[in-house]
């Protein structure tokens, strides 16, 4: 399935329960072939006493090789999705530099987010669509951020998407990216 195939394939406003949440990524995961990662379901995931939210529901798509993003998506009993793409450990073993911080480069804590969002990162991720650009010096890894060639800008436009440009070729000319596989 294409990205503008799973954009326009979606038809699920807000999630509103992790059991939303389930379906769609349920429906997505019957219809993609997932080869290069692997991919695992929790229904009660134990939940950092750190974080202030209880995780109903959790996929993880894993790959061992570097070239293949990892990803994480959780969900609250309200739908309220939260997202971890790539570790920064890994992207800095990729880059050849370190990090000081530990836990995930890129995403974001749950948040409303609609079907059509959802489908259109997990497709990106599976496809090899999104690209990482990341800086590192003396202090290893610093700064990060994904990108995503998509026609669709206003998708994106919430406040928990900062850490997501949509772009076309010349906007990447001058910067030192990642790109991934697709899996």
């Amino acid at each position: 399935m294409s990205l503008d195939e799973a954009v326009n394939a979606s038809d699920i406003p807000i999630f509103n329960s992790s059991e939303s949440v389930r379906a769609a990524l349920g429906a997505w995961l019957k219809t993609t072939n997932l080869r290069a990662v692997t991919v695992t379901e929790e229904l009660a995931p134990s939940t950092d006493t750190s974080d202030d939210y209880a995780v109903a529901y959790e996929i993880r798509c894993v790959s061992d090789e570097l070239d293949k993003l990892n990803l994480h998506l959780y969900a609250l009993n309200n739908g309220h999705v939260g997202l971890g793409i790539e570790t920064r450990d890994r992207v800095a073993k990729r880059c050849g530099t370190f990090s000081l911080k530990s836990g995930y480069l890129l995403g974001h804590e749950p948040g409303p987010i609609s079907g059509d969002e959802v489908r259109t990162i997990l497709q990106a991720c599976a496809s090899g669509a999104l690209s990482i650009s990341v800086r590192h010096g003396v202090f290893g890894l610093s700064n990060a951020k994904a990108y995503l060639a998509h026609k669709s800008t206003s998708m994106f436009a919430g406040p928990h998407w900062r850490w997501l440009e949509i772009y076309d070729e010349n906007s990447m000319k001058n910067l030192k990216i990642l790109n991934y596989q697709p899996w």
